[in-house]
């Protein structure tokens, strides 16, 4: 009886992994949320993102982030319209580099949630005369790669 239950378990075992496996696969292949973000802002802009390279890196202080520097770009929902967003959770330092025309577009993306219903990403432009590249030292962006954009 006991090499049933061994056999039993082990089959549910298969079936569960069978069942994993593909979802997992699907979810390794989805486009990270933020990503998804930015080639919305870069929709409803000015900006052609097939003229950019993109560098992303992961920020190691985001207590230090700085929103009075920033103009947020809520352009789908949760947070159009939101007067008080909540601190960012995450923040990704977002460089765009022109393709030989020496142009360089600097963006923050920051994962934010209220407690409650809204989560989300939301992308920020720094406000005119703010040093991105000081902002981003003191963010500890340094560990910068390449973004394939898809859907561009």
């Amino acid at each position: 009886m006991g090499t049933r239950k061994i056999l039993a378990l082990a089959l549910a075992l298969a079936v569960v992994a069978a069942v994993l496996a593909p979802i997992a696969l699907l979810e390794a292949r989805r486009t990270p949320d933020w990503q998804s973000e930015l080639q919305q802002y870069l929709g409803s802009s000015s900006i052609v993102e097939s003229q950019f390279d993109v560098w992303a890196a992961e920020a190691q202080r985001v207590d230090v982030f700085p929103a009075e520097v920033l103009a947020a770009q809520a352009v789908d929902w949760p947070w159009q319209g939101v007067q008080q967003i909540p601190p960012a959770e995450r923040v990704r330092c977002l460089r765009l580099e022109g393709l030989g025309a020496g142009d360089e577009v600097d963006l923050l993306a920051g994962y934010h949630h209220d407690g409650l219903w809204r989560a989300g990403w939301l992308v920020y432009e720094f406000r005119a005369g703010v040093d991105a590249q000081a902002v981003f030292d003191e963010m500890g962006c340094q560990r910068w790669e390449a973004v394939v954009m898809d859907g561009g």
